[in-house]
């Protein structure tokens, strides 16, 4: 449906209604990465080729119409929010709203000191998250590129992830406050802060010492630690008791981003955190049977006033960090397998390129793929990079050791070069493996 509205200057359209058509505004750039994510779990190679070249021409669309700072600007070559004259006639066209709009964060006190310049049709700020997401974007595209035999194309897209990404690192970090923000076109920092300053993380553009700034305002209880998290602005901003929309309330769609940046930054227990947080609110509404579209960062709360709509869509983001957290998969890590403390069952999902089941009772976690049983294991933590051959699998596993169980006979079990010993126990292939100083990727040979 969203690709279904490109035009012809290459934006997906805004919003379209029976009544208004925003097609002077795009969609965020988000929609390679969830495509990506289909993908892989579907399987279905049939998503990739007719999906590509609109996704690549939105992206250049965005470094093309939103690189609106001048030449002598410190944030030169960075992109911001905006509103294209001569496209369509849509609501606000034109105008500050309409380039606040753009950003999907209408009303967000990060807009609230910036100016919108006619000439260029941008807001004049650059925006951590737009940014950050065009290097996710460039990054899946990229890959799509290489999947088709793209490769000048994918080399492109690839130089503009590294320059990006140092832009990203270098420009738009405020190190008075140890935090990315938006940067107006000036120079100067914008002073509200939302969760889009941790979506660097997600681009692979903080650095370890910009990340403990950022951890260190992720739990601070004045900007956007507490219960229920993660709020829209920081707690001690002037505009965060508004509690209306994007004014201070929580919404699932920072929280996943966030949580995603937290994984690939290496920083688990921090995104396992969020995920327990992000599940338990959505829980408190669901117990209500309502999905939200955002939430009170007090208390919880989604129903305490009229503008919020309790059945929407991207509610279930919240929940599905719980899933995520034990089973989820991205460009950096492949599939993502984790054995968490407890009883329990996951599935039948599509994931591992079939449906999967998995199933933890008494600290063993066992993975099925299409009713057959591709392995089980008594190692604690997450296993990264799992890949299922026929009949093998091979997997990142964490570095603590222990063991996997084979249920087929199996030929060889490889760490790096290393083989191990093969053990039988009721009926099963054992393999111990050892404690390591770091995640240790293993190949294990069934045969058939």
């Amino acid at each position: 449906a969203v690709l279904a509205t490109e035009t012809p200057e290459g934006n997906l359209a805004c919003l379209i209604t029976g009544n208004d058509a925003w097609i002077d505004r795009s969609q965020l750039p988000v929609c390679s990465f969830v495509i990506w994510k289909i993908w892989q779990h579907t399987g279905d190679d049939s998503l990739i080729e007719p999906s590509f070249r609109r996704l690549l021409k939105n992206h250049d669309w965005w470094c093309e119409r939103r690189s609106g700072a001048p030449k002598a600007s410190p944030v030169q070559g960075l992109m911001g929010w905006g509103t294209s004259a001569g496209v369509g006639s849509g609501l606000y066209k034109g105008t500050k709203l309409g380039a606040k709009n753009e950003s999907t964060m209408d009303n967000s006190p990060l807009h609230d000191e910036t100016v919108f310049d006619p000439a260029t049709g941008c807001l004049d700020a650059v925006d951590v998250a737009l940014n950050s997401a065009l290097v996710v974007d460039a990054e899946v595209l990229a890959l799509f590129a290489d999947k088709l035999g793209e490769k000048a194309i994918a080399e492109r897209l690839r130089n503009r992830v590294a320059d990006l990404r140092a832009r990203i690192h270098d420009d738009l970090w405020d190190d008075g406050r140890k935090v990315f923000a938006n940067r107006r076109w000036s120079g100067a920092f914008v002073k509200p802060l939302a969760p889009t300053s941790f979506y660097p993380m997600l681009a692979d553009a903080a650095d370890k010492a910009q990340q403990q700034g950022l951890l260190t305002a992720l739990n601070d209880p004045k900007k956007f630690g507490g219960k229920y998290r993660l709020p829209s602005i920081t707690r001690d901003d002037p505009a965060y008791h508004d509690n209306v929309y994007w004014r201070g309330r929580a919404w699932p769609p920072l929280n996943y981003l966030t949580y995603q940046g937290l994984k690939r930054a290496g920083l688990p227990e921090e995104a396992g955190f969020l995920a327990n947080d992000s599940a338990a609110l959505f829980g408190t509404a669901w117990a209500k049977r309502q999905c939200p579209e955002n939430f009170n960062a007090d208390t919880g709360l989604a129903d305490d006033q009229p503008d919020t709509d309790l059945f929407y869509g991207w509610g279930l983001l919240l929940p599905l960090l719980a899933v995520n957290e034990i089973v989820d998969v991205t460009p950096w890590h492949g599939w993502e397998l984790t054995n968490q403390p407890g009883n329990w069952q996951l599935g039948p999902l599509n994931a591992f390129g079939g449906k999967a089941t998995i199933v933890a009772e008494d600290g063993r976690m066992t993975l099925t793929v299409n009713d057959r049983v591709v392995f089980a294991t008594d190692i604690a933590g997450r296993f990264r990079h799992v890949e299922i051959t026929d009949p093998g699998v091979s997997f990142e596993a964490p570095a603590s050791g222990g063991r996997v169980f084979i249920s087929g006979d199996v030929r060889a079990v490889k760490i790096g070069d290393k083989s191990l010993e093969l053990k039988k126990a009721k009926g099963e292939t054992v393999i111990e493996l050892p404690a390591a100083a770091a995640p240790q990727r293993c190949v294990i040979e069934v045969q058939k």
